[in-house]
């Protein structure tokens, strides 16, 4: 239920109800608090009560590679196995399109998010 949108309540409820989940987090979790980007940002001194220094840059959530997360940015868990092949990338000029087939291999019913970056 972290992160869950305005559909939260919905996706709780198939789930216990023996949906399969299909989503992705949506940003990493370290392994400790110590790897927390807020913890550099908590321990920061500042001139006013209230402000936030952040020191991490461009290297903030799922970009920071010093890290290794306990669970990065996109995973995911289901019940259920996908198989994924013939994948296909078509350039042009400032555009690609990717295509790729998705199979379920398992023996529970779910659907798979299939994330490219």
């Amino acid at each position: 239920s972290y992160f869950g949108g305005e559909c939260t309540a919905m996706s709780i409820s198939q789930c216990l109800l023996g949906a399969c989940p299909a989503g992705r987090l949506p940003t990493s979790w370290p392994k400790c608090l110590a790897e927390a980007s807020s913890e550099a940002a908590r321990a920061s001194k500042v001139d006013r009560p209230g402000d936030v220094e952040y020191h991490e840059g461009l290297h903030l959530g799922y970009r920071n590679g010093d890290l290794d997360p306990a669970f990065p940015f996109g995973h995911g868990l289901s019940y259920t196995s996908f198989e994924h092949s013939d994948l296909q990338v078509e350039l042009k000029a400032t555009m690609a399109t990717v295509t790729l087939q998705v199979k379920n291999v398992g023996a529970v019913a779910g659907a798979e998010v299939v994330q490219l970056y």
